[in-house]
């Protein structure tokens, strides 16, 4: 299990990447490529996910709550019994395109 709370991981290459059951708390991802990365019953409580590449990227039974999504590209993302209370999508590219199926918070 990664310990990623609070690093700072902009403009990263995490294409693919795997973070399951990651404690990634007010982790900085901002403007990261992080196609099909699978962050998978995910701790990402305050994390930062702006302008993020996240096409294909699977956050199935993560807690979002309160992260930042603004200018991410969401398209086919996964995002299924995740926790999305509080947590940003304003101006996010692809929202309609994304998966929310039994997220809480919608």
């Amino acid at each position: 299990r990664a310990e990623l709370a609070g690093a700072s991981l902009q403009r990263a290459n995490l294409t693919d990447a795997s973070f399951k059951s990651a404690n990634l708390y007010r982790a900085n991802f901002q403007a990261s490529d992080m196609q099909l990365a699978r962050l998978l019953n995910t701790n990402a409580r305050d994390a930062d996910f702006s302008y993020t590449a996240l096409q294909g990227a699977s956050f199935h039974e993560a807690n979002l709550e309160g992260a930042n999504f603004t200018g991410a590209d969401l398209r086919r993302a996964v995002f299924t019994r995740a926790v999305i209370e509080r947590a940003d999508f304003r101006g996010a590219w692809h929202v309609h395109r994304a998966n929310f199926d039994h997220a809480v918070g919608e």
